[in-house]
């Protein structure tokens, strides 16, 4: 297993023809407050599974690590390359998977370097690199 992609983006969907279409890739986050959350964002990845991994299942886990070193666990899905999509592949080919993950809502408590980490089976193969920036500071005329 591979992973081709990974970004943070505003939204994502796979059309009818399989291809991946990502809207409004972002790393720099500036939030009214902090602590605070990630309003509205989507991790989204491609893998890539080769003809060795059919029938195998995974579980991949992504965890949010702050600059603090802490980390806080979101989401986790099995990935299984199923016989039968394998065997409508030419032979010997390896086949790309977008997986897309809502990230919404993801909890942080202080500006700076933070980053998604992916982890496949307990081992860590990808970070998604990200910086919060200290909150907008409000001025009188915001506030009218």
């Amino acid at each position: 297993m591979r992973i081709t992609l990974a970004r943070l983006a505003d939204a994502a969907n796979v059309s009818s023809e399989d291809k991946l279409n990502i809207l409004g890739l972002f790393n720099i986050i500036r939030p009214k407050a902090a602590p605070g959350t990630l309003g509205h964002g989507t991790l989204v990845l491609d893998i890539q599974l080769d003809p060795s991994e059919v029938g195998k299942k995974f579980l991949m886990q992504v965890l949010l690590w702050g600059p603090d070193g802490q980390s806080s666990p979101g989401p986790q899905i099995e990935i299984l390359f199923p016989k039968e999509l394998y065997e409508q592949l030419p032979k010997g080919h390896s086949i790309n998977i977008p997986i897309i993950l809502p990230v919404s809502g993801a909890h942080f408590q202080v500006p700076g370097d933070h980053a998604f980490k992916i982890l496949v089976d307990g081992q860590h193969f990808e970070d998604v690199p990200f910086k919060i920036l200290s909150p907008l500071l409000q001025t009188e005329n915001d506030q009218k």
